[in-house]
Order: structure tokens, then sequence, then C-alpha cells
């Protein structure tokens, strides 16, 4: 099972901006959403998720509901799962398998782009999928930020990543703003990063457990 190959990926650098009305930069990543495939669909079953759910959080039991949030041409999609027993969290199809996740709501699942790259929140999260050979595995992305000074860095961890353009870029919020993660190209970012005065943040975010009722 995935369970086993979630790893830490390479560190990806980024600039924030704050965007919207009033602000220099547009909020323009657009979020594309791509309907399962009827492979996909009929592929998920209660077997899946009771599986999945043995190997990593044992004494669940189903039935579990589930809905898809986006898909990548039939290989990977990301969804919702809950269950009458305490789970309620985000799941990823990949090679037919569910091989993601385990973290309570307010953790949630809300992009992938065409290059496998799939936002969240409860927190930002960025994490990567691909097929290795015949085995899927899922990198949990780091991420070095330059931060836009009107943006706190706490509000930064309690917000979310709602969106990922084909670009790379991100789509984030706050309590109180939006903003866009631009990806610094290297090697200018290593001139960047090295600046005096730029604020870096490497985000590390690991799945924890996911809580279950009494």
């Amino acid at each position: 099972m995935l369970a086993a190959s979630l790893r830490a990926g390479p560190v990806l650098n980024y600039v924030m901006h704050v965007c919207g009305p009033g602000f220099a930069t547009p909020c323009d990543v657009i979020r594309t959403v791509q309907a399962p495939t009827s492979a996909q669909v009929n592929g998920v079953t209660d077997s899946s998720f009771q599986t999945y759910f043995d190997s990593s959080i044992p004494g669940q039991t189903g039935p579990y509901f589930w809905s898809f949030t986006d898909s990548l041409n039939g290989e990977f999609a990301i969804g919702t799962v809950d269950n009458d027993s305490g789970v309620h969290t985000a799941f990823v199809l990949a090679l037919g398998q569910i091989v993601c996740c385990i973290t309570d709501t307010p953790f949630f699942l809300s992009d992938i782009n065409s290059h496998g790259l799939i936002t969240g929140g409860g927190g930002p999260a960025l994490y990567d999928v691909h097929n290795l050979g015949t085995s899927p595995f899922l990198n949990a992305l780091q991420l070095s930020i330059v931060f836009d000074s009107r943006i706190d860095p706490f509000a930064f961890e309690q917000g979310a990543f709602l969106a990922i353009d084909d670009r790379n870029r991100i789509l984030g919020v706050t309590f109180d703003n939006f903003y866009v993660l631009e990806p610094i190209p290297e090697p200018s970012s290593l001139l960047l990063l090295g600046t005096s005065g730029v604020i870096a943040l490497l985000l590390r975010r690991k799945l924890r457990p996911s809580r279950r009722q009494g």
C-alpha cells in the first residue's frame, strides 16, 4: 500500500503576493476540474477504503461515504470520505488504489493539476502524486516561501491552498487575504533566498492520524 510510500519530496521555491481588488496582483489562478472516469467511479468501493484503513488506522468499519473532487487523465483522483465511526478526511486514488489520507477535517484536498501536484487545506498542503512503474507514490512537498509582508506567517499556517494551475502557481487564503504563490525559477531563487531581509518559511506537512470516536 502507498501509505508506506508517503515521503518528503524536494523543496519548491515560491514568492508570495497578496492578490485581489486594490492589489497589484490579480487572483487569477484558475481551478480546473475534471470529472472522474467511469472506471475510477466504478472501481472505488467500500472494500477499497476498508483495505486502506485496515493498513493505517485499524478498527474502522464501513459503510463509507465518498465523493470525488477532481481527477487527472483517469490516472489520479482526489475526494472526500466519511464513515459513522470517526473518519472525516480526504482521499487520493492512484492506479485504482486508495493511497491517502488519514488526517481529520478540517484537512481537505482542493485541486490537482496536469503535473500531478495536489493542493489542500486545514493548514496549507502540497503533494506530488506519480506512477513509478506499476506502483504509485505520494510526496509531501516542502515549500520555501518568500513572504509578502502583508501576510502574517501564523495566519498563513491556519489557511489553505485552494487551487493550483498548470504553471504550478498556487492560490491561497488566510483569515482576511487571498494570495498567489509564484514559482521562483532556478537559479534566480538562490539569489533571492540569499537576499538580506527576505523571510523564508520551510513548510512541512505531515499526515496526522484520524481521530476515532470511542
